[in-house]
């Protein structure tokens, strides 16, 4: 009996210690800080802000009828001098920019006016970002991380996300032909009479 006990009060011993000891690391872990980026945590400013700069998108065939999807990269600069003519331009700045886009079309367009070297596109909306230059090639995208500190340190009032999409490039040119291209899960949240508006913010890459 008394073996029995000595043999139950060591291994009561041994639990306590391994929980005492379980414990600590889960204080230890959740006490960790996983902070949201300066530059990210900026985007989410602007875009969460009641203070913005607006752009509506037009059919590029209301600027000539011959500007159609499939022969844009031969007509860059001209279609970047209509736009911007009509203020449909987006840049670097301390507001993020709503852009009001056409329902009908996936794909959108707008004149990207930069200073920058290096930019991150950040908007509310799952969309494809595409850059072009005045040469009619497509800018490689330099990354398209979404890091989990952005998503979960950038919350709407119902706890979801309020950055979706994450995309930088490089920019040795002064101005380009962005591309918004709407995805299967673009506008999945819109209600039916609400506007098919893409929140864009624009962040310098340091």
């Amino acid at each position: 009996m008394r073996l029995k006990k000595y043999v139950y009060l060591i291994f009561l011993l041994l639990l306590i210690i391994s929980l005492s000891f379980f414990s600590g690391s889960c204080d230890k872990y959740q006490s960790e800080s996983y902070e949201i980026s300066a530059v990210d945590a900026k985007a989410c400013t602007q875009i969460q802000d009641t203070v913005f700069n607006t752009v509506t998108t037009v059919n590029l065939t209301d600027f000539d009828s011959t500007w159609t999807h499939e022969n844009v990269p031969q007509n860059v600069p001209a279609i970047i001098d209509s736009l911007k003519a009509n203020g449909i331009v987006v840049s670097e700045g301390d507001l993020s920019t709503w852009v009001t886009t056409i329902e009908e079309e996936d794909t959108n367009y707008v004149c990207f006016q930069t200073n920058l070297s290096s930019e991150i596109f950040y908007s509310d909306q799952v969309v494809w970002l595409k850059l072009m230059d005045t040469q009619g090639e497509f800018r490689d995208i330099a990354s398209i991380s979404m890091p989990p500190e952005t998503v979960g340190g950038c919350l709407n009032e119902q706890g979801n996300p309020e950055i979706r999409t994450r995309i930088g490039y490089t920019s040795p040119e002064n101005e380009y032909l962005l591309y918004v291209i709407n995805q299967e899960q673009t506008f999945a949240d819109k209600d039916e009479d609400d506007d098919p508006i893409i929140v864009l913010s624009i962040q310098k890459n340091n």
